[in-house]
C-alpha cells in the first residue's frame, strides 16, 4: 500500500500531529524531527499515513478544519505550515481547499 507523508511545522506541531493521527479514518504514526527543534519547542513533525479508512471528501473536510483551527490558535499551539507529500505530488495546505485536499488523498481512501 502506498503511503502519504505529512510534514507539520510550527510551535504546535507535536500537539497538532497528535490530534491529526487520533482522527477517525486516519491510520499512521508521526515522529518529532529533533534536528529542527529549537529552545525546547517543536518546529517540525513528520507523519506517515498508512491508511485512510473513510472517503477522501470526509478526510479532506476533517483536515481542512484541523488545519484552520491550528492556524488560528495562540502562538503556543500554532502551526505554520503543513505539507502533504505523495509519490506523485505535494500539497501545501496554506491555501488548499477541501477539494484540493480530497483530490490529493483520493488514491489512498476507501
Amino acid at each position: 500500500m502506498a503511503e502519504v507523508q505529512i510534514a507539520i511545522a510550527g510551535a504546535g506541531a507535536e500537539a497538532a500531529a497528535a490530534e491529526l493521527f487520533s482522527m477517525e479514518g486516519i491510520e499512521g504514526s508521526y515522529q518529532v524531527d529533533e534536528s529542527v527543534s529549537k529552545d525546547g519547542g517543536t518546529l517540525a513533525v513528520v507523519g506517515t499515513v498508512v491508511a485512510i479508512t473513510v472517503g477522501a471528501m470526509t478526510i479532506g473536510e476533517k483536515l481542512h478544519r484541523w488545519h484552520q483551527s491550528y492556524r488560528t490558535k495562540d502562538s503556543q499551539a500554532r502551526i505554520e505550515k503543513v505539507l502533504i507529500v505523495t509519490k506523485t505530488s505535494r500539497l501545501l495546505l496554506e491555501d488548499a481547499t477541501i477539494e484540493d485536499i480530497s483530490n490529493a488523498l483520493k488514491p489512498f481512501a476507501k
